[in-house]
């Protein structure tokens, strides 16, 4: 989560699981996590190809090895939390001074969830979406049976 813009993600929203070693084994919530902390997103072959629907194409579309942008609203998260207070907190973490709950507790009623957005940023790079399909998929399973 981060502090500073109160934000965070929910990695079974991101088809992992909610303990520390289920998400951090390299699945699609650290991948959210590296695409936000990218301070120099957009500069070589290996960076997420994003820019906002609105941006210019002109002379840019297509890179040098003919590898496309693709326009997203969500561009903008990209290197969004670089430089700033971020933290993972669970749901078994001691309660704040002054309050009657955990980091974690507060940040589910008070912050932003941006695992939506992220999920559709990362689903904008076809090796990252192929990847991550099945996790998408059983992310979006839970989704409709907390609905239900």
């Amino acid at each position: 989560m981060n502090l500073d813009r109160k934000q965070f993600l929910k990695p079974t929203s991101l088809g992992d699981g909610l303990k520390l070693l289920e998400f951090g084994d390299g699945g699609a919530t650290l991948t959210a996590l590296a695409i936000l902390l990218a301070q120099d997103n957009g500069r070589g072959l290996g960076d997420l190809r994003v820019t906002m629907p609105d941006t210019p194409l002109e002379g840019w579309e297509r890179g040098k090895c003919g590898v496309k942008r693709i326009r997203t609203p969500h561009a903008y998260l990209v290197g969004s939390w670089s430089g700033d207070r971020i933290t993972i907190a669970g749901d078994y973490g001691d309660t704040l001074p002054d309050k009657e709950e955990n980091l974690y507790s507060i940040a589910q009623k008070e912050f932003e969830d941006i695992s939506a957005p992220m999920r559709e940023l990362i689903n904008c790079d076809r090796w990252l979406r192929e990847k991550f399909a099945d996790q998408f998929k059983w992310a979006e399973s839970l989704k409709e049976k907390d609905t239900a």
